[in-house]
């Protein structure tokens, strides 16, 4: 696996060219939903940063430095959300 590179942003996109966006929401627990890319707007920017788990990683929002997070659904489907990042957190 490639490392992430420290200090960088990305857009994270679909197939069909939306984006990754938490809707400008400052607050843990917040959904994470795709949209239209808008130029300059911070919610759809991210890190990926390094997980303490081998071969992890997390996707951190810099507006908010939150992580999304699967919400305690282990393999389950459920909404992706934000939390408090946590390099631990298996849920990251």
């Amino acid at each position: 696996m490639q490392s992430p590179a420290p200090g960088k942003f990305y857009e994270i996109r679909t197939s069909g060219g939306l984006v990754l966006d938490n809707n400008g929401s400052l607050e843990p627990n917040s959904g994470i939903f795709t949209s239209r890319r808008t130029e300059g707007k911070e919610s759809q920017v991210w890190q990926i940063i390094p997980s303490s788990k081998e071969g992890c990683i997390m996707i951190v929002s810099p507006l908010t430095e939150m992580a999304l997070d699967n919400g305690n659904h282990g393999t389950s489907s459920g909404p992706v959300l934000q939390w408090t990042k946590d390099p631990g957190n298996a849920n990251q």
